[in-house]
């Protein structure tokens, strides 16, 4: 079940548990894919990072022990480029030029991406998408990226930011485009949508 306002997140581990481990969040998307299309996620090994913006967005740069560590409930993204086969995501899809000069798109179910703060209404297990999108003149392109590590860049009179399950972006050109940190080609359409509770995530 998705996060409810007000709602603690996640449970303290037991010491039955047993942690799957993968190296970052493009690992842990497409593992977690493929083990939830086999599992039920409660029938699933919960998954252990050792980097990446899940755990930033969790507050954590270095594990804890295990008799600290906390199991969370973990949606995930799938993203349709050009009407192609869905993609999973962990953390997020970037869709922007080298110089985020042209429309761009922050398409993001946790907080972080490295060190901007592009989703200060992200939560990883609300069941929705947080997606801002629009496009900046140089001066206030500026002026944002001096506030990306605060959130304090949104709300933007020339951004709109959604949340949304599902969303639909449409470019007039193709664009550059980033799964969880990983360029993947130029695309024009952006399918998002996302499958809560999808898996576990333990630190």
């Amino acid at each position: 079940m998705t996060i409810r306002k007000g709602d603690e997140w996640g449970t303290p581990r037991s010491a039955e548990v047993n942690e799957r481990r993968v190296s970052n969040d493009s690992e842990l998307a497409h593992i977690g894919y493929k083990a939830h299309r086999e599992h039920t996620a409660t029938e699933m090994t919960p998954f252990s990072l050792e980097s990446g913006d899940v755990l930033r967005t969790l507050g954590i740069s270095v594990q804890r022990q295990p008799k600290d560590q906390i199991v969370f409930p973990f949606d995930l993204g799938l993203v349709r480029l050009d009407g192609g086969e869905q993609q999973p995501f962990a953390a997020h899809v970037l869709v922007r030029s080298r110089f985020w000069s042209d429309k761009f798109a922050t398409i993001m179910n946790v907080g972080w991406q490295g060190e901007n703060y592009f989703g200060p209404r992200a939560h990883p297990n609300d069941g929705l998408i947080d997606i801002t999108e629009g496009s900046l003149s140089v001066q206030q392109r500026l002026l944002a990226r001096g506030r990306l590590r605060t959130g304090t860049h949104l709300p933007h009179p020339d951004l709109k930011t959604i949340r949304r399950s599902a969303h639909t972006l449409n470019f007039s050109r193709p664009t550059p485009t980033f799964v969880d940190g990983v360029a993947v080609g130029r695309y024009s359409t952006v399918e998002v949508d996302i499958i809560a509770d999808a898996f576990y995530v333990v630190a």
